[in-house]
């Protein structure tokens, strides 16, 4: 029976907030589906944008050329200005750019392929947040299903840029935080490092 002047909650909304419980199966294949939509629209993005990176990328993939040079963190040689605010990142894709040297393949594809295994990786961290928050229930769904359905997750994904970087490690903490277990601490303490190393913005996260 309704109080007064309470209006009649849908039935959707009144099953999701009663935390019904259902199959793990249907959160691996919500998972599953997220990560194929991920990838056909990162693809989708990539092709739209004429396989283009965001000019702020190709700042830091200059630095990255320069240090896998041996020239070290400059925009140009002899000239030590730091113009970057993603170190580890830069850190991170120096291996890379040599190995495509070596192999003779294209650098900017091996970042968009990082960035998608990483936004990837995110999602999967999602849904172990949310069974570690809410268990098998439906709500355990709401994390993986708002990220992938966010049109900048698959975007973020071919652009070049750190983001997915710096996502996969506060999730991660965040992870590691819910799980509680012995090693958490010296992993979650690992965890945020690499996020504030990624981008100084991450002290947000840290700090609260």
């Amino acid at each position: 029976m309704l109080a007064r002047g309470a209006l009649p909650r849908p039935r959707a909304v009144s099953f999701l907030l009663a935390g019904a419980r259902i199959d793990r199966a249907v959160i691996d294949l919500v998972l599953a589906l997220s990560f194929v939509a991920t990838a056909v629209l990162a693809a989708h993005f990539c092709a739209r944008y004429h396989h283009n990176f965001w000019d702020d990328a190709y700042i830091s993939l200059r630095y990255v050329k320069n240090l896998a040079h041996g020239e070290g963190l400059v925009f140009n040689p002899g000239e030590r200005v730091e113009g970057y605010s993603n170190f580890l990142w830069i850190v991170f894709l120096t291996p890379s750019y040599r190995l495509a040297e070596v192999l003779g393949s294209e650098f900017l594809d091996l970042v968009r392929l990082w960035c998608t295994l990483f936004t990837l990786g995110n999602l999967y961290l999602l849904s172990r947040i949310g069974l570690r928050l809410f268990g098998v229930r439906l709500l355990a769904l709401v994390p993986v299903v708002l990220f992938a359905c966010d049109g900048a997750t698959p975007f973020f994904a071919i652009i070049g840029m750190e983001n997915p970087f710096q996502q996969f490690w506060l999730l991660l903490a965040l992870q590691l935080l819910l799980a509680r277990s012995e090693r958490s601490p010296l992993l979650l303490g690992l965890a945020l490092t690499m996020a504030m190393l990624t981008r100084l913005d991450s002290a947000i996260f840290v700090g609260s």
